[in-house]
């Protein structure tokens, strides 16, 4: 109660009660205005995060089939390169038997090397000889055919 020696009525401090309850009220907006912005802040954030790690997972899938695919591919490729040292070595042993078999065989060789002008030599002579023996056996005749040159004239001249 106001004190009895004042004339007026006491109204106590209304206006700087006023004055701090539109404080206290302004306050209280900025607050829910700032709950409100980082309510949605965080609610962005959150939609961005859940589409960043669906792609990242889609990602992390994606690379994980490209792998296991490289890795068939790979595991084929080393399997390729295997048969393929298998199969050089193979034919360098081959080659190798074949080598050796020429080489063994290279004396013969030098035989016919070092004899190939007498040798040449003496089949033409043959062939020369061959064809001169079929000109004459060409006009012989055979017995029962008539004359001939080769043939006896006469058995009976011997007997």
């Amino acid at each position: 109660p106001p004190p009895k020696t004042w004339d007026s009525p006491y109204k106590g401090k209304q206006e700087q009660s006023q004055g701090i309850v539109a404080v206290l009220e302004l306050i209280e907006e900025d607050i829910k205005a700032d709950i409100s912005q980082a309510e949605k802040a965080e609610k962005d954030a959150q939609d961005k995060y859940d589409k960043l790690k669906e792609e990242s997972e889609k990602s992390i899938k994606d690379l994980g089939t490209a792998v296991d695919k490289l890795n068939k591919d790979k595991a084929t490729k080393e399997k390729d390169v295997a048969d393929a040292k298998t199969e050089k070595e193979t034919k360098q042993k081959e080659l190798k038997a074949v080598l050796k078999k020429i080489k063994e065989a290279e004396p013969g060789c030098d035989f016919f090397a070092v004899n190939f002008k007498k040798r040449d030599a003496d089949r033409t002579l043959e062939i020369d000889g061959l064809t001169k023996t079929k000109a004459i056996l060409k006009d012989a005749k055979y017995p029962g055919e008539g004359k001939s040159r080769l043939l006896q004239q006469d058995v009976n001249k011997h007997a």
